[in-house]
């Protein structure tokens, strides 16, 4: 089944207006296997394109993640600094959809909706230059934290948004410093960085020197998110 999901989502990620296919770009694309205390729970695989828009560039970033019987497909469209535009995710369990939730920019804030079984609810959250979404049990959205000059400093505070729990808060980003990552045995340069935020777990984020995301750790959780192939190999 996750083959087949996976087929599915190449195909969607394929699919781009002729007219523009010289100019999409892929910014980054790959898998992530997750862990947690050492032992595998899911995958993820994503594609990040960058595609031209008038006076500017926007972002385009489709992922598929599978934890046992549930599947989280997310598409994310953002400006140049990574903050917001629209968003879809959707959830389902074995050949259950377990929800869908849109989001899109009203009036410059986000309106979301979110479809369940149990019926609808909507909500809005205010967006700005420091506002990026990182979902739960998605990986590959992190790419998005460094847009816009945002951790040039070393460290810095923004505002992220988890549209699926309803949330929105600040979180300060800190520098933790040169920390090499191995992946598929090479070792590769990457900086990790520090999210807290009160009331929520520690993350670290490693990333390379164009911003990639390496490895994503949720220590307090036992969760590991690691590429399985360097970038762009």
């Amino acid at each position: 089944m996750f083959r087949t999901a996976i087929r599915t989502l190449r195909l969607a990620l394929s699919l781009t207006p002729v007219a523009l296919a010289a100019q999409v770009t892929t910014a980054d694309e790959g898998t992530f296997t997750v862990t947690r205390e050492g032992a595998r729970i899911g995958r993820e695989e994503f594609r990040i394109m960058k595609q031209p828009v008038a006076g500017g560039v926007e972002y385009v970033a489709r992922g598929l993640g599978a934890y046992g019987d549930r599947r989280i497909t997310a598409a994310l469209q953002t400006d140049a600094g990574g903050s917001p535009l629209r968003y879809q995710v959707d959830v389902k369990n074995g050949v259950e959809n377990e929800a869908r939730l849109t989001a899109q920019i009203v009036h410059g804030r986000l309106s979301t909706q979110v479809r369940t079984a149990r019926g609808e609810a909507a909500s809005e959250f205010a967006t700005g230059d420091g506002s990026v979404i990182v979902d739960d049990e998605i990986y590959h959205q992190y790419y998005f934290l460094p847009l816009s000059g945002r951790l040039r400093s070393g460290s810095g505070e923004l505002s992220l948004l988890v549209p699926r729990r309803n949330a929105q808060g600040a979180v300060r980003v800190s520098r933790g410093g040169s920390d090499p990552v191995t992946i598929g045995g090479q070792t590769l340069a990457a900086t990790r960085y520090v999210l807290t935020a009160a009331g929520a777990p520690e993350r670290q984020v490693w990333l390379d020197a164009n911003g990639r995301v390496l490895k994503v750790s949720v220590p307090a959780q036992g969760i590991v998110a690691l590429r399985d192939d360097p970038p762009g190999s």
